[in-house]
């Protein structure tokens, strides 16, 4: 895989992630990128 497209498909992951965190209440703020 091209060391790009991990970089985008990390964003895409992290973003979703984040999305469904605060849609959830922020109760998944367990993981470090939570803050």
């Amino acid at each position: 895989m091209d060391p790009l497209d991990m970089l985008l498909l990390t964003i895409v992951l992290w973003i979703a992630w984040k999305l469904s965190d605060d849609f959830d209440g922020g109760k998944r703020s367990k993981l470090p990128i939570g803050g």
